[in-house]
């Protein structure tokens, strides 16, 4: 069992290091990187650190925050979203143990011990509606919607997401920019089972701009939709409606 006295050498240290993410080098006053390499290790093992990845460590309280910030320094340039970004804007309550963070090539995941970093690729062209809080990225509250909508999975399935976004009550501005990003999806079939899945939730303007932005309908088969019935207004076939 480790002893979690710290020396004099790693007590000098730790009132040194700055808060949040940093590499070795980023270390004020560090005499000699080799040394100061092994006190940070120790540190590690005495848990008053967290290693990222190789070379690069957290230093901070042990809050929900120090989670979504553990996880973003592993993607610089990503973002926040999906249930993280759900839970970030006070929608879920639930403890989470995955932090969900978009990026615009990375995947996979990462245990950072006691939680999960998930990486969702979202390519260049999503990244928009993204909000700077603090040392955070964190996707806007329409924008988190429009990522849930567009890759419902991510966020625990379609259901989910449209009992969150009753909880939520948007304001106008926040319908107003979801309505941009529904607009200038290419996508019609993604306006059109956003319209299903929003019709008696939106308010009527949202949804009579959405199908004018959608003009001439395709048909849309949700998935699992057995029995099939068809929704006329968004050219939707779809199971029955809980």
């Amino acid at each position: 069992m480790v002893m979690d006295y710290l020396t004099r050498a790693e007590q000098m240290l730790l009132e040194r290091l700055p808060r949040g993410s940093f590499t070795v080098e980023q270390v004020p006053r560090m005499e000699s990187k080799r040394y100061g390499a092994q006190l940070l290790s120790r540190l590690v093992r005495k848990k008053r650190l967290v290693r990222l990845e190789k070379g690069l460590f957290f230093f901070g309280d042990s809050r929900d925050s120090r989670r979504y910030s553990m996880a973003i320094s592993l993607a610089p340039g990503g973002y926040i979203g999906f249930v993280s970004a759900l839970s970030y804007h006070g929608w879920v309550d639930e403890q989470l143990s995955r932090v969900q963070v978009c990026t615009r090539k990375k995947r996979g995941m990462k245990d950072l011990g006691g939680f999960d970093v998930q990486f969702v690729p979202m390519g260049d062209a999503d990244f928009y509606g993204i909000a700077d809080e603090g040392a955070l990225r964190v996707s806007t509250k329409a924008k988190t919607f429009f990522d849930c909508l567009k890759k419902p999975a991510m966020a625990g399935g379609i259901d989910k997401v449209i009992r969150t976004l009753k909880l939520a009550e948007l304001g106008l501005d926040d319908w107003t920019e979801l309505a941009v990003y529904l607009d200038a999806t290419p996508s019609k079939s993604l306006k059109q089972r956003s319209g299903f899945w929003l019709d008696g939730l939106a308010p009527e303007w949202f949804l009579m701009d959405l199908e004018k932005s959608i003009g001439r309908k395709s048909v849309v088969r949700m998935p699992n939709c057995n029995p099939i019935q068809f929704d006329a207004r968004w050219g939707v076939y779809h199971g029955p409606i809980a």
